[in-house]
């Protein structure tokens, strides 16, 4: 099973990192926090995906539900001219592709399809039985760069068109900002510097650990009886998709951690450029911004239930927060506060591993800062970048296989796929798999995926 490494560190810094944090805390002040967190949102390109396995082993059942989930981001890209055939077979057209950048959760087992639920829509990446096989063990807590189409009918009746609606995260820095923001390279002595570097502009992680942490089903065994978010099926547990996709219909909450550049003694053992922390939250020292995002989230009641709900609410939070579940979040920096015409909010990079501090009450992140991909080009690019190329190229290979296949089944018998469920799906793959291994045609892959689907959905 693939591993990210925990930010263990030792030393005795807890005062320090407690300065730094409570100071920038200071400066970030409630109006401008409130600024950077809509000029992040006005962009629904810039919420936060979140992946999900189809299934989870029964073997991992005493994990916590949140487990289930990791970070990341959607972005169109253009295609470059010598990868327009590819596009043609995996997204119907030649002039835009979609690509998931970010992590996945270790505990997925088997099954076809990674979902990607974003905005309050869903995308998926059909995995072929060889790379579903081992994808979640290799794969998960690590970033990598995958094909994705969106579960709508409207794609496939005019995908270009669904296709160029969709909004990329802003990957440009504002005229006034380099692409490689300055911090203190010292994160234990220079705290004037940081503050310096920091005081006009804000680091900002938009999550969703506040809004899961109004259900008490997220911090609960996957295995605990009434899990709205898990079914028994077979002999594992299924992700209940249509709950992760309305969470995600809403509109996340911001995290401002206080970001430097990666310390020398952990840089050799992190992949991470950037060192960002923050102090997890508590009822008594609450930025008035958040205060006010929880007070709406839950609701109108009387004053002691509201203070015992938050309590609750934050420790949940905090737990969430200090969790893997944050790997593959976007982090997002912006100049909004100073405001002028060079006020932007642009990506950096990612979240790729999550730990404690010692004696500080905080949560360290290990970010890997990166460019978006503007390109497909680009998009194979980083993926080499990033160490997962062999698997996007495997990935690739099956889509290009795998969705004309699909898309001539749904013409055909004029339904869409996605609406049968992922079994359907899942028939369509086998059939595939079997008619390459068998040496088929296209178009005898078709009419063997269109008998299939009738002799399991007789109605069709």
């Amino acid at each position: 099973m693939a591993t990210t490494p925990k930010l263990g560190i030792s030393v005795n810094m807890g005062t320090i990192i407690t300065a730094i944090v409570n100071a920038g805390t200071a400066l970030g002040s409630t109006q401008c926090q409130w600024s950077n967190r809509w000029q992040i949102f006005n962009n629904i390109g810039n919420y936060p995906a979140m992946s999900t396995p189809e299934r989870v082993s029964r073997t991992m059942g005493n994990h916590l539900t949140v487990d289930v989930i990791r970070y990341g981001v959607i972005v169109r890209v253009d295609i470059d001219p010598q990868y327009q055939q590819t596009a043609q077979n995996i997204w119907r057209n030649n002039q835009y592709g979609l690509f998931y950048i970010g992590s996945v959760s270790p505990l997925g087992v088997g099954g076809r399809e990674l979902n990607i639920l974003q905005g309050g829509g869903h995308f998926y990446l059909e995995l072929s039985s060889s790379v579903g096989q081992d994808f979640y063990q290799n794969y998960g807590d690590r970033l990598i760069v995958a094909p994705i189409v969106p579960a709508n009918p409207n794609f496939r009746r005019n995908p270009k068109r669904y296709l160029k609606g969709i909004i990329s995260p802003n990957s440009e820095p504002g005229c006034s900002l380099s692409y490689n923001p300055i911090f203190s390279d010292d994160v234990l002595g220079d705290i004037g510097a940081i503050l310096e570097n920091q005081s006009g502009v804000m680091v900002g992680m938009p999550n969703y650990a506040f809004n899961m942490a109004l259900e008490y089903s997220w911090l609960s065994p996957i295995n605990k009886p009434g899990n709205v978010f898990v079914k028994k099926s077979g002999g594992k547990y299924a992700i209940n998709i249509d709950t992760i996709e309305s969470l995600s219909d809403a509109p996340p909450n911001m995290w401002y951690p206080i970001v430097v550049t990666m310390p020398s003694y952990l840089s050799q053992i992190f992949a991470g450029e950037l060192l960002g922390v923050s102090l997890l939250p508590n009822a008594g020292d609450l930025g008035t911004d958040l205060a006010q995002a929880i007070e709406k989230l839950l609701g109108n009641s009387n004053a002691s239930y509201m203070a015992d709900r938050k309590t609750v609410m934050l420790n949940d939070a905090s737990k969430i927060l200090a969790s893997n579940f944050i790997i593959g979040a976007p982090i997002f920096y912006t100049n909004g506060c100073s405001g002028g015409s060079c006020a932007n909010e642009f990506f950096i990079g990612e979240v790729n591993g999550v730990g404690s501090i010692n004696q500080a009450g905080a949560v360290a992140y290990s970010i890997k800062k990166f460019r978006l991909p503007k390109t497909y080009a680009d998009a194979v690019e980083l993926a080499n970048q990033l160490g997962t190329g062999s698997l996007l190229t495997s990935l690739i290979d099956y889509a290009t296989r795998f969705f004309p296949v699909l898309f001539t089944v749904a013409d055909s018998i004029d339904t869409d796929i996605e609406s049968l469920g992922s079994d359907a799906t899942e028939v369509i793959g086998d059939v595939i798999d079997a008619g390459i291994q068998a040496g088929k045609s296209v178009s005898e892959i078709v009419n063997d995926a269109v008998n299939a689907l009738r002799n399991e959905f007789p109605w069709l």
